[in-house]
């Protein structure tokens, strides 16, 4: 993947590029609430890719957690950081 700045479109951007993905998707990150977003991830495993995420253990990415239940049925691995915020 060719690494860019952007700073717009940013989450059309980022689907695109996951939909490019064929093995393997790493994602570290410190609020993850965008369940278009957490929906590719989880088309992504259930097309049997990798996909690993890790975020904070902060309320605002459990205010909805049906995004996240589907995620992990597919197979999507989920990490929760608890010791500080993930920065």
């Amino acid at each position: 993947m060719k690494v860019s700045i952007t700073y717009s479109q940013i989450k059309e951007r980022i689907i695109k590029e996951l939909k490019q993905a064929q093995k393997e998707v790493r994602i570290a990150i410190a609020w993850f609430t965008d369940e278009d977003i957490i929906r590719e991830l989880t088309h992504l495993a259930e097309k049997e890719i990798s996909v690993t995420t890790v975020i904070s253990n902060v309320e605002e990415n459990f205010r909805n957690i049906k995004p996240w239940s589907d995620y992990l049925r597919s197979d999507g691995i989920l990490y929760i950081f608890t010791d500080t915020l993930l920065l």
